[in-house]
């Protein structure tokens, strides 16, 4: 059943209330700030609230016109939509460090505080972006398949000939793996900057070739056509698996990193060099098509 109080007998019993009283200072510190401020936290002479992604800290000072608000941020730290995957993964972490340990209390504390922010499909672990990326590298698509065929890599690289050693040359070159694991916290920080450059690499591959367009009756362009995207739909796949590695990457993540680093650069070389030469025939196909136009009465 039910328990209702009429509005002015309640209206009477909230005067002079704390809950009063915060709801009167998130309305003066919204209309301060000029975005909203919930309170969360009322004290005897300060306040905490919310205030679009931070907290803020609140304060009051009593003068003759009134009380006077004052806000400023809290130097709390948050935890945001962009965030909550890497608090997540912070806490998986700890809890099975706690397992490891042997403090069964502590991991289950731990795993509360997170289980509620754990997606079926979400990414917490460095080695998730490994997987993406196994995965896809597991597979032999169309523009390998084209380029593997040994006429098919002629032809390729006799067409990029003079812009092959600045192609290849765009890919990271040092092979981590081959570095003593102890030694690869070292090359830290280095290991990051080449996946950064590699996933960079990668991600302009699907712009460069988006415009090329080929035939639909002649055999060759459709299979050229076919390892357009392909290269497209890898790329995206892999930059993405690499973004994943990058967020979550910690030391203890290192030597399989340096694997995952060099299996890349190897694929990535050829998949630049197939993309350069997609790139360069759609621009000969075009630039025939444009001279054919000029030359018609």
């Amino acid at each position: 059943m039910q328990t209702f109080i009429e509005s002015g007998v309640l209206a009477d019993l909230r005067k002079g209330s704390m809950e009063t009283f915060a709801e009167n200072l998130a309305e003066a510190a919204t209309e301060k700030l000029g975005e909203d401020v919930s309170v969360f936290a009322t004290h005897r002479d300060h306040a905490f609230g919310t205030a679009g992604d931070r907290v803020v800290k609140l304060t009051w000072t009593r003068t003759v016109d009134g009380t006077e608000i004052h806000v400023e941020d809290a130097e709390v730290p948050v935890i945001t939509g962009e965030t909550v995957d890497k608090f997540v993964a912070k806490k998986l972490r700890e809890t099975v460090d706690s397992l490891m340990g042997g403090d069964l209390e502590i991991s289950r504390t731990q795993l509360r505080a997170v289980v509620g922010h754990i997606l079926p499909d979400g990414h917490y672990w460095a080695s998730d972006g490994i997987k993406i990326a196994e995965d896809v590298l597991a597979e032999k698509p169309q523009w390998l398949a084209v380029y593997e065929d040994e006429d098919g890599r002629k032809a390729i690289r006799k067409a990029v000939h003079g812009m092959l050693g600045e192609t290849e040359g765009m890919v990271p070159r040092t092979p981590y793996s081959r570095i003593p694991e102890k030694r690869l916290v070292e090359f830290s920080t280095e290991i990051r900057e080449s996946l950064t450059r590699i996933s960079e690499l990668l991600s302009g591959l699907p712009d460069q070739l988006k415009d090329l367009e080929f035939s639909e009756d002649e055999a060759e362009d459709i299979e050229l056509a076919a390892a357009r995207d392909s290269i497209a739909e890898e790329s995206s796949t892999l930059e993405r698996a690499v973004v994943v590695a990058l967020r979550f990457l910690g030391e203890e993540d290192l030597p399989q990193a340096a694997k995952f680093h060099d299996i890349l650069a190897e694929r990535l070389k050829p998949m630049l060099v197939v993309g350069r030469f997609l790139a360069r025939l759609g621009s000969d196909t075009q630039n025939s098509g444009e001279n054919q136009d000029a030359s018609s009465p």
